[in-house]
């Protein structure tokens, strides 16, 4: 509240659908976690202790859905992001390459070989994030959010050393 920024409750999180949003290693690497759906168009996204405008705008161009952002209470946010982490996401596969022209080629070929319905290839920060549903009945209700973890996939690239 002292930054004037929102401040947000893990009230209606439910950690087995919110584990599909986002890889895990985002979760991890950047302190936010997916809380819950709004609406059918708003996607609040916690943080543990400074909000992160790259991370809400991915999340948001991923989902298509709106991304609100807030703080969470370290207390509860810890125990929500152990219960999400415990959870069967969206399986993610993690690759470092040392050029761009090599992570090109690897999306081209993974695009080739998968040949999804839909594919999206997002950056935040160092990782670039390519999601594809591999089949019609992996798309949710709600955006782009898979309803299972089947039939989509994640590849999240970075080039150069692993940060």
């Amino acid at each position: 509240m002292q930054w004037g920024c929102p401040v947000l409750t893990t009230e209606g999180f439910f950690p087995e659908t919110m584990a599909l949003a986002v890889p895990k290693l985002f979760v991890e690497k950047f302190g936010m976690l997916p809380l819950r759906v709004a609406g059918s168009r708003i996607l609040y996204l916690g943080f543990a202790d400074r909000l992160d405008a790259s991370a809400a705008f991915v999340t948001e161009q991923m989902s298509e859905l709106k991304a609100e952002s807030g703080v969470v209470e370290s207390a509860q946010f810890e125990v929500a992001r152990e219960q999400l982490l415990a959870c069967d996401g969206v399986e993610a596969r993690q690759e470092v390459l040392q050029e761009t022209d090599a992570m090109a080629a690897r999306i081209t070929a993974i695009l080739e070989q998968q040949q999804p319905v839909k594919s999206r290839l997002i950056r935040l920060h160092q990782y670039f994030w390519l999601r594809i549903w591999l089949e019609r009945g992996a798309f949710g209700k709600v955006g782009s959010l898979p309803s299972t973890g089947e039939d989509v996939a994640d590849h999240v690239f970075t080039v150069g050393a692993l940060a």
